[in-house]
């Protein structure tokens, strides 16, 4: 299933704010019982503002299915935000190319027998 691409901006459409998200989003807590999953910080349905909160475990970014309850937990804000700043650090460094860093002139490869005119290098011995 194709994932229509959408513009998260302040004013823009929001993808949490839609009828169907909302409903996904209360099943899952429901399911919990407003228990955070990963430290187990007990929430309440009435929290204004909500005190957990539903999250993907698979990211939708990552090929999560954005309603399948399977695919959902609940996690507090702290949590979540955690999880949140993982996954986004995650995702730049896979579109962010690794470039290889600069070799200082002095560090790169030298023929053999060093520099060019240079004397070859005294041979090695056993002793000390």
């Amino acid at each position: 299933m194709e994932v229509p691409t959408m513009a998260f901006r302040s004013g823009g459409p929001s993808r949490t704010g839609t009828t169907e998200h909302r409903r996904w989003a209360r099943q899952v807590k429901a399911r919990d019982r407003w228990r955070c999953r990963r430290c187990g910080f007990q929430g309440s349905a009435t929290a204004k503002p909500a005190d957990v909160e539903a999250d993907h475990v698979i990211p939708i970014a990552e090929g999560g299915a954005e309603f399948d309850l399977a695919n959902g937990q609940t996690l507090c804000r702290r949590c979540h935000r955690a999880k949140t700043e993982a996954e986004a650090a995650r995702g730049r460094a896979a579109r962010s190319p690794r470039r290889p860093r600069p070799v200082h002139p002095s560090r790169r490869a030298r023929p053999a027998g060093g520099p060019a005119g240079a004397p070859p290098p005294p041979p090695a011995t056993g002793g000390h």
